[in-house]
């Protein structure tokens, strides 16, 4: 017959419990960094489709010497769609931005603009992109009317 051993190969009581409160201890530290990494790529990735924005409003800005028409939620300006490339969505774009908006505030006197003050718009988005993107971004970014934050451009008196 066998006999049976008398030293037990597997873990204490003591030595789960230790372990499991070294993982929770580790989990609460790296879960809030792994968050506030996660809501800062966000802010990013708004503050990149802006920048495609800009770029394009700009481009259009140059060929057709005039800014595109005000947008809404339901009506963007498809004019510069062909300058925003096929990545490029106003309806949607991401699940914690409801959607873009084009905003044109132009002032016009003898035929110039003046102060011309025109924006990218995310209508409704999610509290915590807010505070990521004014954490992050160093340009003008307002809270402008009806649950509206926007990336606003300026320029100075242009012909």
């Amino acid at each position: 017959m066998t006999e049976k051993s008398t030293n037990s190969s597997g873990f204490s009581l003591l030595e789960v419990l230790f372990v499991v409160a070294i993982i929770g201890i580790l989990a609460n530290i790296a879960i809030p960094a792994i968050q506030k990494a996660l809501w800062k790529a966000r802010a990013v990735a708004a503050i990149q489709d802006f920048r495609v924005f800009e770029r394009a409003l700009h481009e259009y800005e140059r060929d057709f010497n005039t800014i595109p028409r005000n947008g809404t939620a339901k009506k963007p300006p498809h004019e510069l769609d062909p300058y925003l490339g096929v990545g490029f969505s106003w309806q949607s774009p991401h699940p914690w931005v409801k959607n873009y908006v084009w905003e044109n505030w132009t002032g016009r006197s003898l035929g110039r603009r003046l102060d011309i003050q025109y924006g990218f718009s995310l209508k409704k988005p999610d509290e915590r992109i807010v505070e990521a993107i004014q954490r992050v971004y160093d340009g003008r970014f307002e809270k402008t009317v009806s649950s509206k934050y926007t990336f606003v451009i300026s320029a100075s008196e242009n012909q």
